[in-house]
């Protein structure tokens, strides 16, 4: 096999590796816009920022009740050593925005 197949195949299956990356991101983007609005704007409310949610530092509580739309845990801080609260959506959280 010469270098110049071997650069075709490789370019071919990076394309269809892309084109299949564009369709998985415009299907969750009409899952996402199909979806309840009102439950998009709760769960939005409950983070804090974008960077809480991706690190798992959403609130279990809120008005001092334990919220049922965020699985809570714990876990070790490395800075302190010590125990403390973490939270990500819950499943059903997420199932309320993206189903109709």
């Amino acid at each position: 096999m010469t270098q110049l197949a071997a650069s075709e195949i490789f370019r071919a299956s990076v394309g269809s590796c892309l084109i299949f990356l564009s369709l998985c991101v415009l299907w969750v983007g009409i899952k996402i816009l199909r979806g309840r609005r009102n439950e998009y704007e709760r769960n939005r409310s409950r983070a804090s920022s974008a960077w809480a949610v991706f690190t798992g530092a959403l609130n279990p509580r809120r008005d001092g009740r334990r919220d049922d739309k965020v699985a809570a845990g714990l876990a070790i801080s490395t800075t302190t050593n010590e125990w403390v609260e973490q939270g990500r959506y819950s499943d059903e959280a997420l199932h309320d925005v993206v189903t109709r």
